[in-house]
């Protein structure tokens, strides 16, 4: 049920202001020390990275969406809803390749990767790696990478969280030592509603856990996660839900599983798996019902070695990684007869991708330099089709200049690829969005990108600027045929660019406030605009900390978006506000009061034509101890 009287709602934060909770400000800007990748810990020159904690952060994440959006460069993507999905810097579905603890997220999703069967509350934080270097990751990592790094449990804790819009309540604990950790969360919410009072279809129930050993092997480290999840009656929200057409996910599975290996010094090594099961139901009231279930194995193999030196340290691996058993069996329904008819719209789907990659980087002064190269060979193949194989060389430079202690300068080049999903080769058949047909005679992607960068202390606070540019040939569009039907083209020629800027400041020890905001524009190489190009966004937020407890205000405006894609909608601007306050209450308890969307506003979540609104205002109460 939802907060219905606003003057309710802000007396209640009013009240909680006053008891709010002592923690640093989360939204970690990067800072004028440089960049550096967690995963790895090799220090990346021509990157920009950003880090949003999650396990101890002032507004307590319901989504991984809700935690990025803290962030530059990051909007929603997609129709919303348990499976939403996010762009960076303009760049979304699967040009951006997600990691949990070092696996790789693939999936068979049109809209591309999503983390949303592990619940935040067992996830300590995510980091986004954006520009050039990110190429390093792979063919797929044109457009950025998300890092999600499952949490370290070394002593009990447990807690509970209510949202009154949706009545959804979610439970989470766990516990752990110095080598294990052990952690549980299960999530139910009715549908909740948009400002108007139209219900989302966004019900839903997922269990999560987390495991985690570790063991002192072979003068090194070995460590074990594994992170299995179930889902069930998961409500997809999409604009035909008001025309009849209702997409539910009655079941989903998912077991992610790696085991690493790190000899503290040189030598990195991982073997992860992940297997998922997922099954989609279309039904279009008194017509028909289409079930689509969607199978998959992954795994893969690592091998990373840090090569320091006098003057040049360098870091070189292998990747593999393999896509197998990847299936998704049509069966549709008429409600009239009840004739059912069956068919394979992927059938015995195939990938396989083996990758080379070296980097080095050397100090020259105030200088440092660093240059990167990844080789990739690809594989794919599906029942019915010819197999496809090709190859890609990725490259990237950067410099950075630190003037003096306060200032620092950037700048990376590079290029990038991305070969086309199996999806967009080779499926035929159903989807939430209608029939789907694949172009096994897609091209892969290329672009070549810049960035360049300012971070610098300026009086009290830290300023962080970034402007970017990539151009992109054969770049993937989907588009609309007769009947509902889409399927992928590869474009002549395309551009994106933007800028991202934040300015963080310190009044005294108890206030601080920051401004941010970015702007992204993408168009074809005959000047149309490029679909799924987000609206420019600008932010302010001001906190205050006292004694054992902190509360923040954030304002945010998104600019109205006319220049959009043929499948697209004209976007509104909008604006909204999010107020949290915390505060420990004796050793171990800690209460939250959170608003989201309190002034109630009414907003589509992109321009995508089939994309949800919003979520209206939700008061979230989060009990915590440990």
């Amino acid at each position: 049920m939802r907060c219905k009287s606003t003057i309710f709602c802000v007396a209640i934060l009013a009240f909680s202001v006053n008891h709010a909770v002592s923690a640093e400000h989360n939204a970690e800007t990067i800072t004028v020390h440089g960049t550096r990748v967690i995963a790895s810990g090799y220090d990346m020159v021509s990157a920009a990275v950003q880090t949003v904690e999650l396990d101890d952060n002032p507004f307590p994440a319901t989504t991984l969406t809700d935690a990025l959006l803290e962030l530059d460069g990051i909007e929603t993507s997609g129709q919303g809803g348990w499976f939403q999905v996010f762009s960076v810097r303009g760049v979304s579905r699967n040009r951006v390749v997600t990691f949990l603890s070092g696996i790789p997220i693939y999936t068979e999703r049109r809209a591309g990767s999503s983390v949303h069967f592990i619940d935040p509350a067992l996830l300590e934080r995510a980091t986004v790696i954006s520009g050039p270097a990110t190429s390093i990751y792979g063919v797929g990592a044109i457009g950025g990478v998300v890092q999600l790094e499952a949490s370290t449990i070394s002593a009990p804790r447990f807690g509970l969280r209510y949202d009154s819009n949706g009545d959804g309540y979610s439970l989470y604990g766990g516990t752990g030592g110095e080598t294990y950790s052990l952690g549980v969360a299960y999530q139910k919410q009715d549908d909740s509603e948009a400002a108007n009072g139209l219900l989302l279809n966004d019900h839903g129930e997922r269990w999560s856990t987390l495991y985690r050993q570790q063991w002192q092997a072979f003068g090194g480290k070995l460590e074990l996660l594994a992170m299995p999840a179930k889902l069930d009656d998961v409500g997809r929200v999409n604009a035909d839900f008001y025309d009849g057409t209702v997409t539910e996910t009655p079941e989903e599975q998912h077991l992610p599983l790696r085991l690493s290996y790190t000899d503290n010094r040189f030598w990195q090594a991982a073997v992860w798996l992940h297997d998922s099961e997922m099954t989609t139901v279309t039904t279009e009231i008194g017509n028909e019902s289409n079930a689509v279930e969607n199978l998959a194995t992954d795994y893969g193999v690592n091998l990373h070695r840090l090569l320091p030196g006098e003057q040049w340290n360098s870091r070189i691996g292998v990747e593999h990684a393999a896509r197998r058993s990847v299936n998704a069996d049509e069966s549709l329904t008429d409600l009239n007869t009840m004739i059912v008819t069956e068919r394979a719209a992927l059938a015995d789907g195939e990938e396989a991708q083996l990758g080379l990659f070296a980097e080095t980087e050397t100090v020259i002064g105030d200088s440092t330099l660093q240059f990167g190269l990844r080789w990739t060979d690809i594989e794919q193949s599906a029942a019915g089709f010819s197999s496809i194989s090709d190859q890609a060389v990725a490259m990237h430079a950067g410099w950075r200049y630190q003037q003096n202690d306060a200032w620092m300068w950037t700048i990376g080049i590079g290029s990038a690829y991305r070969f086309p999903a199996l999806t967009e080769r080779f499926y035929n058949g159903m989807t939430a969005r209608g029939d789907l047909l694949g172009n096994a005679d897609l091209e892969p992607e290329q672009a070549v990108g810049i960035d360049l960068g300012l971070h610098a202390r300026v009086g009290a606070g830290v300023l962080r600027t970034q402007l970017y540019h990539q151009e992109f040939e054969d770049y993937i569009e989907r588009i609309n045929l007769p009947n509902r039907t889409r399927t992928y083209v590869n474009l002549a020629e395309g551009e994106i660019y933007g800028a991202e800027l934040s300015y963080r400041w310190n009044w005294n020890e108890q206030w601080y406030s920051e401004l941010s905001g970015h702007y992204v524009h993408g168009e074809s190489g005959e000047g149309e605009p490029l679909s799924e190009i987000p609206a420019s966004r600008a932010q302010a937020s001001v906190g205050v900390r006292a004694d054992r407890c902190q509360a923040e205000l954030r304002l945010t405006h998104r600019l109205e978006k006319d220049d959009v894609g043929g499948d697209e909608l004209l976007l509104d601007s909008s604006s909204y506000a999010d107020i949290s306050a915390s505060c420990f209450i004796g050793d171990h308890w800690r209460l939250s009061l959170v608003s989201r969307n309190l002034n109630d506003e009414l907003y589509r979540l992109n321009a995508d034509e089939q994309s949800g609104f919003a979520r209206g205002r939700n008061i979230e109460l989060v009990i915590d101890w440990r």
